[in-house]
């Protein structure tokens, strides 16, 4: 696997664990004394957790295998528009039009990055 994919899955895997986390705080219930947690909240907790630590893992390689000038930014940028993504179709959050000229813009940049490299 060549370093843009590796770098896409370590964004796609740290915005999966955003997903997770997000879908977790949904049941904590942060107004008691003690925390409580449902099942299915802790669940998706130690999902997300997993998927942060494999993509601190494979951030490791990448950032070990590739030019940080280049492996940062194209990783900052897909985890943008992996997020953004995410907010749209696992939350049905409302996006602009703003939103979607950035994340072309995004792509944009990380195409051009990755031009004859």
């Amino acid at each position: 696997m060549n370093g843009t994919m590796l770098i896409a899955l370590a964004a796609l895997l740290n915005s999966a664990a955003l997903i997770c986390l997000r879908w977790a705080e949904r049941d904590i219930n942060w107004s008691q004394a003690t925390l409580s947690i449902s099942l299915p909240s802790l669940g998706f907790l130690g999902l997300g957790i997993l998927a942060y630590g494999l993509a601190f893992v494979l951030t490791i390689r990448i950032m070990g295998q590739n030019e940080l000038a280049y492996s940062g930014p194209v990783f900052v940028g897909l985890q943008f528009v992996f997020s953004m993504l995410a907010a749209r179709f696992a939350f049905q959050e409302q996006l602009s039009w703003t939103h979607g000229a950035g994340v072309m813009c995004i792509l944009l940049g990380v195409a051009l990055m990755g031009w004859r490299r």
